[in-house]
């Protein structure tokens, strides 16, 4: 059984014990080569709601890490910015997790 979490939503994510603090989780990335044949990705993300702050410091976290950071900050998933652009990132996010299920299918 995987004991990794589930992938994190790219969007915008608010902490519950500090509402200031809020981070956007710019990309995930799954990485095929783990030597144990088990999930892995990377979250990417920085601190704030605007992806196109230039001069934001991009953080990047292995599965063990997010879920931790998640859990001290009690983070929750308020929106995907993405979602309420255009068509086109809907259908990137369904590709996604479409992707997702297939690798977790196949490692069963």
């Amino acid at each position: 059984m995987n004991n990794i979490p589930s992938m994190p939503q790219l969007g915008i994510y608010v902490s519950k014990i500090d509402p200031t603090l809020r981070i956007t989780v710019t990309d995930v990335d799954i990485v095929d080569d783990s030597p144990d044949d088990k999930l892995f990705y990377l979250v990417h993300w920085i601190e704030g709601a605007d992806e196109s702050d230039m001069s934001a410091m991009e953080f990047e976290l292995d599965p063990v890490e997010w879920q931790a950071f998640v859990e001290s900050e009690q983070l929750v998933f308020e929106r995907d910015p993405y979602m309420d652009s255009t068509p086109e990132n809907s259908n990137l996010a369904k590709i996604r997790d479409l992707l997702m299920k297939s690798k977790q299918n196949d490692r069963s």
